[in-house]
């Protein structure tokens, strides 16, 4: 036979006493004379369920060919037929064991546990996530999601009119990964479907709105295509939300 102290898929309760329900239960009924085990099972699993509100209830399974009883038998009960049990391939050991069901939490891998941290999406998530796997593959990409949590809202930054040229017109439609990446913080889930090549142009790209000239013959041949691009300076001027992004692009790269 074996007890459990609530049904499968459940966790039992610990109660409010040095005893949970279950144990509780056990000691009240296990010095009554007479009771069979069966019995002896069935009162506890009716006072666990009373005392808990009908939320706990004990699971038994057994194979017992026999009676048995904890506090011997009562010489005037009638003896209670017990049905053979069905057969089955493996010798069964007639052994009785009682025990309380423990809530055991799974382990996760690093992909797992970062999917729910994702899911999640709070500060203390991502903490939890980068205590047990602080040297992991995704902890980088955890201490972005976390740091960006902690950023201040940023609003848009005016241009500076110095860095500007004239006759310049900033299209947001056309030949961007990310048309706003000046006005608005890229989230991480967007940048893992990219190709390390995208992600290199994304980063670029955030430059070259600013009119950046490159040296890079393939980034020159990208970017000209497009008639928003008018270069005219080596080192543009980033706001704040346009610097997080190149840096979190950085450590996709």
């Amino acid at each position: 036979m074996i007890a459990f102290a609530t049904a499968p898929e459940q966790v039992a309760l610990d109660g409010d006493s040095n005893n949970s329900p279950f144990t509780t239960a056990l000691v009240q009924h296990i010095t009554t004379p007479g009771l069979e085990i069966r019995q002896f099972m069935g009162r506890v699993r009716k006072t666990v369920y009373e005392n808990t509100n009908k939320v706990q209830l004990p699971y038994v399974t057994d194979a017992l060919l026999d009676e048995f009883y904890f506090a011997g038998r009562d010489p005037n009960a009638k003896t209670i037929p017990v049905a053979p049990p069905k057969p089955i391939p493996l010798a069964t050991p007639r052994k009785i064991i009682i025990e309380e069901k423990e809530s055991k939490t799974p382990s996760l891998s690093e992909k797992e546990a970062y999917a729910l941290a994702e899911k999640i999406g709070t500060k203390g998530a991502w903490n939890a996530f980068l205590n047990q796997f602080p040297h992991g593959n995704y902890a980088s990409f955890a201490k972005a999601a976390r740091d960006k949590i902690n950023a201040p809202v940023l609003k848009p930054q005016p241009p500076v009119a110095s860095l500007t040229p004239p006759n310049i017109k900033h299209e947001t439609s056309t030949g961007f990964l990310f048309p706003r990446s000046n006005s608005r913080l890229i989230r991480p889930e967007e940048l893992r479907r990219l190709s390390r090549r995208e992600l290199r142009i994304a980063r670029n790209e955030i430059y070259a709105r600013l009119g950046r000239y490159f040296n890079s013959a393939d980034l020159k041949r990208h970017f000209s295509r497009f008639s928003w691009y008018r270069p005219y300076t080596w080192n543009p001027s980033l706001n704040r939300t346009e610097r997080a992004n190149v840096d979190l692009i950085k450590q996709f790269e």
